[in-house]
């Protein structure tokens, strides 16, 4: 997919920065997602701050797919947050 507005390049950390050593990759991965090279990402999250339904939005953000719409995700979350709300 090439895109008419292309982000500018996203440079590296410096080796001194107070990121964990696992985000080094981080910056070339999204270059090469901003470039239409890359369809995901290998830097690992930590997912303890997510809880609830955020939690589940972020799990089912997957299932959308590299440059897809969302489609039905939008009705399983409501269905969800009505559950919730009972």
């Amino acid at each position: 997919m090439t895109r008419s507005c292309r982000p500018c390049l996203i440079p590296s950390a410096p080796a001194s920065s107070t990121y964990p050593p696992s985000w080094t990759p981080l910056p070339g991965e999204l270059n090469e997602y901003f470039d239409g090279q890359r369809h995901g990402f290998d830097v690992p999250l930590d997912w303890r701050l997510s809880a609830g339904c955020r939690s589940t939005v972020l799990d089912r953000l997957p299932e959308i797919g590299y440059g897809r719409e969302p489609g039905g995700l939008g009705v399983r979350l409501e269905e969800l947050r009505a559950k919730q709300q009972q």
